[in-house]
């Protein structure tokens, strides 16, 4: 027995300087799809005599050995020195980050083996925002906001929703008036002057982790933050249908927008942006813009009605 003990001793030599460590470059922080990142495994002052190399795994997939890597497409690896029975470091680079390369990275050699967790962030992407209903509001704020938008009749613009048409419209919700509203962009806005509201819908593609989505009114005096109609719906088994998104989310908001509800008159802009740490370099918005009645409005039509009188 004595004897088996020595002989082992004799086959490892192990100096009191020996390191074994695998550390990811960008170090401590999630990496994004598409990033490149290396693997950088290093074994130091372990020696041993039988034909052990060191080995990446990829969860239980063997990556490369040998300094050989099977993947060359995906992966390049450098030995130094270039000779896998002396190298001390192995760097194992990933030409692009998929989504698959998320989770534990492994470096082996021999009895000893190391490991890091690779977080990959997935940002979604914001879907065109939808229109999907017009509402009314209730009968009371209905009379209000007619009262106080009225004007004068030669002030009418071609634009206003006609009043026999609006009673119409509001009898049954969800059903668009037969006029024409607009369009939601600023040259043609979503006329609400005469107390229709619409809802708006923005929702994320497939992406990690959880998007939040929030909303802003912006005119030219004012800018603030609206509180969505219900709170963000998170849902997963959308993505759940390809392994290119598995364990993804999607988010969607909606926001029901009736200007006197939002307190806002005039032309105004409706953003919802995404954001979350997967979004720090950038700022995803979708936007439409709607007229409310109101001062600013009466004073632009006034205007514009004196200069063609």
């Amino acid at each position: 027995m004595l004897h088996l003990i020595l002989l082992i001793i004799c086959f490892i030599e192990k100096s009191d300087s020996a390191k074994f460590s695998l550390s990811v470059i960008p170090a401590n922080q999630p990496v994004l799809i598409g990033q490149k990142v290396i693997l950088r495994c290093q074994v130091q002052g372990i020696r041993l005599s039988t034909k052990y190399a060191v080995l990446f795994r990829h969860k239980e997939n063997l990556i490369s050995e040998k300094c050989f890597v099977y993947e060359a497409q995906k992966y390049h690896l450098i030995c130094e020195p270039d000779d896998w029975q002396r190298a001390e470091t192995y760097e194992l680079h990933i030409k692009s980050v998929s989504w698959a390369d998320r989770g534990n990275w492994s470096c082996i050699y021999a009895a000893n083996k190391t490991i890091q967790t690779l977080e990959v962030y997935a940002p979604a992407k914001l879907e065109k925002m939808r229109v999907s209903s017009l509402t009314s509001l209730p009968v009371a704020n209905k009379e209000s906001m007619i009262k106080d938008s009225s004007s004068p009749s030669e002030l009418s613009s071609p634009s206003s929703l006609a009043t026999a048409g609006l009673d119409s419209a509001l009898s049954i919700i969800g059903t668009p008036p037969s006029q024409h509203i607009g369009l939601g962009t600023r040259t043609n806005p979503y006329d609400l002057r005469s107390g229709l509201g619409i809802q708006l819908t923005c929702e994320t593609t497939c992406g990690h982790p959880r998007a939040n989505i929030t909303w802003l009114v912006m005119n030219e005096t004012m800018t603030k933050a609206i509180m969505p109609t219900n709170p963000n719906k998170i849902h997963e088994n959308v993505c759940s249908n390809s392994p290119n998104t598995i364990d993804m989310t999607t988010t969607k908001s909606t926001l029901h927008v009736h200007c006197s509800q939002l307190d806002i008159i005039g032309l105004n802009q409706v953003q919802c942006s995404v954001n979350g740490p997967q979004y720090k370099d950038t700022l995803l918005t979708r936007n439409v813009y709607i007229l409310c009645a109101g001062r600013y409005l009466f004073i632009e039509l006034f205007l514009t009605y004196k200069c063609f009188k």
